[in-house]
């Protein structure tokens, strides 16, 4: 897979992953070549119908190269399912004392795991790796104790991915100053929202 492809990969997984936890479903769907046909059904012929039921058209045979990129494509695939799975797993497994201090030891194993899986694949293993940025752990839990419980649940990585709808309406809850705050655990650099 050319150099180019395995950086975008890497590119699209961070972003996908962003800072707030924000992630693409687990299960992605399998690549066209592993997906089964399905079988060809008989179509009936309507009554007062003399010719044979219209068939979908012939797609047009493939241009050069594109078998190449669409296995390059499903091999993408393969490795952003695998790797967001290894973070989710990592992440489920983490410990922690309480709500925030499981939030950073899940962001941790979740960043290592994603290191790890992209390190083991031929295709991303030479790929630069963006940083996955998080305050220190005794600021990060000392931040996050100062947020509402329902945000504190969701600092952990697999906890937001698994309710995103209800983590980001209690985030959308928060004050200025709290946002604030919410945005220095994963240092992100954009401006608190308006004040209500």
């Amino acid at each position: 897979m050319p150099e180019r492809l395995a950086y975008v990969l890497v590119l699209v997984l961070f972003t996908a992953c962003d800072s707030r936890g924000g992630a693409p479903p687990i299960g992605l769907p399998a690549p066209p070549s592993a997906q089964p046909t399905p079988p060809a059904t008989a179509t009936a012929i309507p009554p007062g119908r003399t010719g044979p039921w219209p068939t979908t058209p012939t797609p047009p045979p493939p241009t050069p190269g594109s078998g190449q990129a669409a296995t390059q494509l499903a091999q993408a695939l393969d490795v952003l399912n695998r790797t967001m799975h290894a973070m989710h797993e990592a992440a489920r497994a983490a410990g922690g004392a309480n709500d925030c201090e499981h939030g950073y030891l899940s962001r941790v194993a979740a960043d290592a795991a994603r290191l790890r899986t992209l390190a083991e694949s031929p295709i991303t293993a030479a790929a630069p790796r963006p940083l996955w940025l998080i305050a220190p752990h005794d600021r990060f839990v000392a931040l996050c104790q100062t947020l509402p419980e329902a945000v504190q649940r969701c600092s952990g990585f697999a906890r937001y991915q698994d309710d995103q709808p209800g983590c980001d309406g209690a985030i959308a809850t928060l004050t200025p100053a709290q946002h604030d705050a919410w945005s220095e655990l994963f240092h992100e650099q954009s401006p608190s929202p308006p004040s209500r």
